[in-house]
């Protein structure tokens, strides 16, 4: 499954966060590649790593928390990436999130961590996140049910 979330105004940002995840039913891990965009073309990629059932469960709901009450975390073991959710600095509107996005340049190469990565922030509707969020906490379950 691909998931993918633009900044509200991607026409002009072209700052988006790509995640495709390739689950299957009790699998010990979820490999996913993941990749962030700006001005339309990408900045940094992760090309192959895993998410643990777990952690694709936790993912999912702390984007589901931020598009209930604008606030969420999220970095796997790894620390590959990371997500940090919370109300814009500057809201146009109630429903807005914003979205701090990272991939540390080190471990996406799956070399020794570094000081330096790439990192985007967007603002997407909580409407859309909790579309989102509620497809990746589907995904969830069905790796996760026993």
């Amino acid at each position: 499954m691909r998931y993918h979330l633009c900044d509200a105004e991607q026409d002009v940002t072209g700052i988006s966060i790509e995640i495709a995840i390739e689950s299957e039913p009790f699998a010990d891990s979820v490999p996913y590649e993941l990749t962030l965009h700006a001005g339309g073309a990408p900045i940094a990629h992760v090309p192959s790593a895993a998410l643990t059932p777990s952690e694709l469960f936790a993912l999912g709901h702390a984007l589901l928390d931020a598009a209930a009450d604008g606030f969420g975390h999220f970095v796997p073991g790894d620390e590959v990436f990371g997500l940090d959710l919370s109300p814009p600095s500057v809201p146009r509107a109630l429903d807005e999130v914003a979205i701090a996005a990272w991939v540390d340049a080190g471990k996406a190469r799956a070399v020794t961590a570094t000081r330096s990565g790439v990192g985007v922030q967007l603002i997407v509707d909580t409407h859309a996140l909790a579309t989102v969020a509620e497809a990746v906490c589907d995904e969830a379950a069905r790796v996760l049910a026993a």
